[in-house]
């Protein structure tokens, strides 16, 4: 329509956006590890959010089940960060959900997670028992402290909270072990504080003390290419650098009563 054309009262003017959804990296696949009557469990990969929002409409764990793989109506009852991977479990029902919250919270569900840290964590299994907070709310970090050194401030939000450790192998190439977690509880950000406050950060988590963006195989350039798909010039660089992408924390196995699920080890950790 040239400018200098004067609308007219039949005229009709269309605007169109085109958003572009941020993409999930490395392999976007599901992988089904149980289905039963009761719960399904599924393997999800790292940089996948579990549910909608912010940036993220359809590249959900949630999303892709229900509009892709054909599962309705299931309900998450154990949310893991976008940028962890692992086993989630998912109730059919109201009922088998509310069951298994209760499960966790009676401390009736086992968890095992790989994580890979920072230094040479020691043949000696460590234990961690001390309370989360909220830390920052605008940028949801969390912090860990004992009972007896809470603020009155970090008591509104502190939650009790134990992790056990153990060591899995130490790899000296790159001064990092991989460390089995072994959470009671299961706080926001738990694993991730506990080890940082053992002196031992999750080597990729630069929230939390991690330095190693990854494994040094150059995949830096890769997500970078990525990003440029879908953003434009300062815009890609920054989300390109953005440490959300991957976290070298993986839930690995999970059981609930007679359901015992495993996942895949993921390579990091092999």
């Amino acid at each position: 329509m040239a400018c200098d054309y004067a609308l007219r009262d039949s005229d009709k003017i269309v605007h169109t956006v085109t958003r572009m959804e941020t993409p999930v990296l490395l392999d976007p696949s599901i992988e089904v590890l149980y289905e039963g009557e009761d719960y399904v469990a599924v393997d999800k990969p790292p940089s996948m959010p579990v549910h909608e929002g912010g940036s993220y409409k359809f590249n959900t764990l949630m999303g892709i089940l229900e509009g892709e793989m054909g599962f309705k109506g299931l309900k998450c009852v154990n949310r893991l960060d976008k940028q962890t991977s692992g086993v989630v479990f998912l109730a059919r029902n109201e009922k088998t959900a509310n069951d298994f919250r209760e499960g966790l919270l009676s401390d009736a569900v086992e968890k095992e997670y790989f994580a890979r840290v920072a230094g040479n964590f020691g043949e000696e299994e460590k234990t961690v028992r001390k309370w989360i907070y909220m830390k920052e709310y605008k940028t949801m970090l969390h912090d860990c402290e004992e009972e007896a050194n809470l603020t009155a401030d970090m008591k509104k939000t502190a939650k009790d909270a134990e992790t056990r450790f153990k060591l899995e192998k130490y790899c000296p190439e790159s001064d990092t072990s991989i460390v089995k977690c072994f959470p009671k509880t299961g706080r926001t950000h738990q694993i991730r504080v506990h080890l940082m406050s053992l002196g031992f950060p999750i080597a990729n988590d630069m929230v939390y003390g991690g330095k190693v963006l990854n494994d040094g195989s150059g995949r830096e350039k890769e997500w970078e290419q990525i990003f440029q798909d879908c953003y434009q010039g300062e815009d890609a660089k920054e989300s390109a650098r953005q440490p959300f992408l991957m976290l070298w924390l993986h839930a690995y196995r999970y059981k609930f009563k007679d359901i015992e699920v495993l996942s895949k080890v993921p390579k990091w950790a092999c």
